[in-house]
C-alpha cells in the first residue's frame, strides 16, 4: 500500500497533467460525464487523446471550461481491443491488465475536489481507427472522506502519439 503523501503525488501528477492537457482536433472526440454523490456536477469537453505504446496505455485527458477535468488511463492485456476494462484505485493498487484508472478534479466555493477511481468499469468499442466507450466509476475523494459515482462515455477518440513514448506506432 502507498503512503498517502505518494498516493496525493500521484494523484496531483495525474491532475496537472489534466490542466496541460491540449484540445484535441475540432469536431472530433467528445468526452461527456456527470457525478453524483457527496457533490453533482456535469462535464463536456473535447479530451487528447493517445496511445503510449512502449508502456501499452490509452490515456484520455480533458478540461472543460470551468476548469474540470477528467483523465482515463486503459491498461490493455497487450493489444488495445473492444472489451470490458474493470477500474483499479491507482493510488493502492498496481496496474492492472485489462485495467482502467480514472481521475477527476474541479472548483466548489471552497476547495479543489480531487477524486480518483476505485471500482467500476469501462466498455471499450472499436470503429475503423476510432475509439468510444462508456464508463462508471466510484470515486474516492484523496482525503478518503467523499464519495461520487462519475459515469459518462467518450466517442469518436483517434489516439496520437505518446509525448514521451519511443514507440510511434499507432494503436493496434
Amino acid at each position: 500500500m502507498l503512503s498517502t503523501g505518494l498516493r496525493i503525488r500521484s494523484l496531483a501528477l495525474l491532475v496537472a497533467g489534466l490542466f496541460m492537457a491540449c484540445r484535441g482536433p475540432v469536431g472530433g472526440a467528445r468526452l461527456d460525464a456527470r457525478w453524483v454523490g457527496s457533490d453533482t456536477g456535469v462535464f463536456a469537453g473535447t479530451p487528447k487523446v493517445t496511445w503510449c505504446g512502449s508502456i501499452q496505455r490509452l490515456e484520455l485527458t480533458a478540461v472543460d471550461g470551468s476548469d474540470a477535468g477528467i483523465g482515463l488511463a486503459i491498461y490493455p492485456p497487450g493489444e488495445l481491443r473492444p472489451g470490458r476494462y474493470d477500474a483499479f484505485d491507482p493510488g493502492i493498487d498496481s496496474i492492472h491488465r485489462p485495467g482502467v484508472a480514472s481521475a477527476s478534479r474541479w472548483f466548489t466555493e471552497q476547495a479543489v475536489k480531487g477524486f480518483q477511481s476505485d471500482s467500476g468499469s469501462l466498455d471499450l468499442e472499436r470503429t475503423g481507427t476510432t475509439f468510444s466507450a462508456q464508463f462508471g466509476f466510484r470515486m474516492r475523494s484523496l482525503e478518503g472522506r467523499d464519495t461520487v459515482r462519475l459515469t459518462g462515455r467518450f466517442r469518436d477518440a483517434v489516439p496520437g502519439p505518446c509525448p514521451g513514448d519511443t514507440t510511434t506506432a499507432a494503436a493496434p
